[in-house]
């Protein structure tokens, strides 16, 4: 078992255990994107101090416009990635 999740079970506080553990679990998606487009990791990261920035300035219209633009991108990604790796149908499959 990982330290934090020693850590966090020998809290005892099971609702800091189910946040964490939700959390961890929705993690993985942000990982498989990072693993199939690794560019897109410095671009979130920008996207997220931007976001950041403009909370920091009480700019909610900026801010959300800012996430917005950056749950498009990472899903404009993932478009991408399947359609770069989707099979191409051919003129058999066309003709049928």
């Amino acid at each position: 078992m990982p330290d934090t999740l020693l850590i966090n079970a020998a809290s005892g506080n099971k609702t800091l255990c189910s946040t964490l553990a939700d959390l961890e679990g929705r993690q993985v998606g942000f990982q498989t994107l990072f693993r199939l487009r690794p560019h897109r990791f410095d671009i979130s990261l920008r996207e997220h101090k931007e976001i950041l920035r403009h909370l920091r300035a009480r700019d909610a219209a900026a801010a959300s416009e800012t996430a917005l633009r950056h749950k498009l991108g990472a899903s404009a990604e993932l478009v991408a990635f399947f359609q770069e790796h989707s099979p191409q149908p051919t003129k058999e499959d066309v003709a049928t």
